[in-house]
């Protein structure tokens, strides 16, 4: 017999008083299985509980996502609509420009008549070149706000590019120059329209 074989385990020591040691190996492997089993149960649960948390809280941010993809949609329309508005609005000023260029021109005509006939009429003449300033200052703002207007179009047309193509960061950073531009377009347009409307 080795000395092994001799040696007493813990488990097989008996000491008196000790209730535990009426216990038998298998009835403490089955707690320690029941403890496992109640543990595993715990981390399944656990586990659950966060995927379940994890699946709401996904769920909600492709709602709210879906959310602003509509509203979006919406917004193309909207810009669709001014696009065209202000795309009429500036070939009708383009229009306009062109009946002021003859009409600054028809006036130089008229000036060159009225000097060769009538230099004895300097009062008359003056008058003339007077109105003639004024078509040709009519012409320039009109033309300052077909500009602003062309750039307002140009603008906008490149918002409704960003907005198909999605390129959100370059609408956050020419969104306010546009609106801008357009506004003093708009601005423009009612002063020339209080300065000189018939």
């Amino acid at each position: 017999m080795s000395a092994d074989e001799n040696e007493v385990s813990p488990d097989q020591l008996v000491f008196p008083g000790d209730s535990s040691s009426s216990r038998s190996p298998s009835g403490r492997s089955r707690k320690l299985l029941i403890a496992a089993v109640i543990t595993l149960a715990v981390l399944l649960l656990v586990t659950a509980a966060g995927a379940s948390y994890l699946a709401f809280v996904n769920r909600e941010r492709a709602d709210r996502w879906e959310t602003r993809a509509n509203a979006l949609e919406g917004d193309i329309g909207d810009l669709e609509g001014q696009l065209n508005q202000r795309t009429s609005l500036a070939n009708d000023l383009a229009g306009k420009v062109q009946e002021l260029q003859r009409a600054v021109t028809r006036s130089e005509g008229d000036v060159r008549g009225l000097e060769r006939r009538q230099r004895k009429l300097a009062n008359e003449k003056a008058q003339v070149e007077d109105q003639r300033a004024g078509l040709v200052l009519q012409a320039a703002t009109l033309q300052t706000v077909a500009q602003t207007y062309s750039e307002c179009s140009g603008g906008l047309s490149d918002l409704l590019q960003a907005v198909v193509y999605e390129d959100y960061g370059w609408i956050t950073a020419n969104a306010d120059r546009i609106v801008a531009t357009c506004n003093a377009a708009e601005g423009q347009f009612d002063d020339y329209k209080s300065n000189y409307a018939e």
